[in-house]
C-alpha cells in the first residue's frame, strides 16, 4: 500500500447536505464546520462514541402483537414426505381462509335451500347425467352447460395465483436482500475498513454505521400500511431506542422526516460518515464506492417493497374474477342440487373450499405484510440481523482483533 504523503494537507471542510432533517447538527455535534484532521493528528468528534448496547432480551419481543393479531405468526415449516400429517392442521391454511369468508356460507346456504325446494317442495327427482330435464318441473341446465364458464374460471384462477405467488417471491426476494447486505456484505465490511487499530475512531465508527444498517431494517418495515395502522410500526421505533441502536434525539430528528422516510435518511447519515473517512484517507475510493453500493442497494430493496405495496393488483381483474367465480358458484349450486339427491351438498362443498381456497390464498400471497400465516414475518428477519450484527459488533469486547487470530493487521494510518 502506497505510504501516506508528508506533505501537511489545508483543513477541509464536510458540509451537510440541506435536505437532511431539521436537528440534524445536534446529532452530528460540530460537523458542518469541523475540520478534518491532519496526517497523524487524532480525527475530531463528528459523532460521539456511542454508548455499550443493552444485551437483547431472551424469549420472543413479538409474542404481544402475535397474540393481539398485529404480526403474522412464524413461518409454517412443514414435512412435504407427510402429507397426511398435514392434513390435520387447521391453522394457516387455505381452508381457514374460506371459513372465514360469508361468501362462502352464503353459497353453500343457496344451495341447500335450492335442494330443499327441489325434492321437499317440488317433489321433483334425482337426475341422472344423461337426463334432458324433462322429468321434473325446473328450468334444467345441462352439465354439459357449465363447461365453458367452468373452463374460464380455471383460466382465471391458475393466472392469478401464479401471478400473485410472482408477486410473493419477488417481495420475499426484497427481504431477504435487505437482509443479506447487511449480514454478508456491509458487517464484513464495517469490520474489516474500521477495525479496532486502524485509526483513531475507528471503533467508533464501525459501531455506528452497525447501528445505523440494522436500524434501517427496522424502521423500512415500520412505515409499511398495516404496520403503521395497527401499531406495529410503533413498537419498532421503539425497539430500536430501547435497544440502543439510535440514542432519543436521534430518533426525535428521523421522526420529522416526512413520508416516512426516515430509513433513507439514516442511510443519509452512513454516506456522510463514510465520506468523512474518504476524504480524510481512512478508507479508500474503492472501500468508499463498496460501502455507498451496499448502502443504497439495503434501502433501494426495501423501496421495492413499497412500489409493490403501492401497485396491488389491478382492481378490474379482480373485480372480473370475483364477479365470475361468485356467479359461476351460484350457478354450479342450482346444477347440482337436480342431481345426487342431498349427497350434492358434498360435492358443492368441496367445489366451493377448491375455488374460494385459491383466490383467498392469491389475495394472501399478493400481499404479503399483515398479519396472516401467509404473511412474511419482516420483523423476525429484523430481529435475527439484529442478533447477529450484535454478536459480530456491537457486543464484541474491545480489543478483541477484527481479522482474527494471526491474520496480518491492517497498517495503522501514519505508519
Amino acid at each position: 500500500m502506497m505510504a501516506p504523503d508528508p506533505t501537511p494537507k489545508d483543513d477541509v471542510t464536510v458540509d451537510v447536505p440541506s435536505q437532511a432533517a431539521d436537528g440534524y447538527d445536534k446529532v452530528f455535534k460540530g460537523l458542518e464546520n469541523m475540520a478534518i484532521h491532519k496526517e497523524g493528528a487524532e480525527l475530531g468528534p463528528i459523532i460521539p462514541a456511542p454508548a455499550p448496547p443493552p444485551a437483547l432480551e431472551e424469549g420472543d419481543p413479538l409474542a404481544e402483537l402475535r397474540k393481539a393479531g398485529k404480526v403474522p405468526p412464524k413461518t409454517i415449516i412443514y414435512d412435504p414426505q407427510s402429507p397426511f400429517i398435514a392434513l390435520i392442521k387447521m391453522g394457516g391454511t387455505a381452508l381457514e381462509m374460506v371459513l372465514m369468508r360469508p361468501d362462502f356460507y352464503l353459497i353453500m346456504l343457496v344451495h341447500v335451500f335450492l335442494c330443499l325446494m327441489y325434492y321437499q317442495v317440488s317433489h321433483n327427482p334425482v337426475l341422472v347425467s344423461s337426463s334432458n330435464g324433462s322429468q321434473q318441473s325446473w328450468p334444467f341446465l345441462s352439465p354439459t352447460t357449465i363447461v365453458i364458464p367452468g373452463t374460464m374460471i380455471v383460466f382465471f384462477m391458475v393466472f392469478h395465483t401464479s401471478q400473485a405467488y410472482s408477486r410473493f417471491f419477488e417481495q420475499y426476494l426484497a427481504t431477504a436482500r435487505v437482509d443479506g447486505r447487511i449480514n454478508n456484505r456491509l458487517t464484513p465490511l464495517f469490520r474489516m475498513a474500521f477495525a479496532d487499530d486502524c485509526f483513531p475512531g475507528a471503533r467508533e465508527t464501525r459501531m455506528l454505521l452497525a447501528r445505523y444498517a440494522v436500524s434501517i431494517e427496522y424502521l423500512g418495515y415500520a412505515n409499511l400500511p398495516f404496520y403503521k395502522a395497527n401499531g406495529a410500526g410503533e413498537w419498532a421505533w421503539k425497539r430500536v431506542e430501547d435497544t440502543g441502536l439510535l440514542t432519543p434525539t436521534e430518533v426525535a430528528i428521523l421522526r420529522k422526516v416526512p413520508n416516512g422516510k426516515a430509513f433513507k435518511e439514516l442511510s443519509v447519515w452512513m454516506c456522510h460518515r463514510l465520506h468523512a473517512h474518504f476524504v480524510n484517507d481512512d478508507i479508500s475510493n474503492v472501500e468508499l464506492d463498496r460501502f455507498v453500493e451496499y448502502t443504497n442497494d439495503l434501502v433501494a430493496n426495501i423501496g421495492i417493497i413499497y412500489d409493490y405495496m403501492a401497485m396491488p393488483v389491478p382492481f378490474a381483474f379482480f373485480h372480473l374474477l370475483n364477479a365470475v367465480l361468485v356467479g359461476y358458484l351460484l350457478l354450479l349450486a342450482y346444477t347440482y342440487c337436480m342431481y345426487s339427491y342431498y349427497y350434492s351438498i358434498i360435492g358443492m362443498l368441496l367445489t366451493t373450499v377448491s375455488l374460494l381456497g385459491l383466490r383467498e390464498l392469491s389475495c394472501a400471497l399478493s400481499d404479503p405484510f399483515g398479519s396472516d400465516a401467509t404473511d412474511l414475518p419482516v420483523f423476525d428477519y429484523a430481529m435475527a440481523v439484529h442478533r447477529y450484527v450484535n454478536a459480530s459488533i456491537l457486543d464484541r469486547p474491545e480489543g478483541l482483533s477484527e481479522a482474527g487470530p494471526g491474520a496480518k493487521a491492517r497498517r495503522v494510518k501514519g505508519e
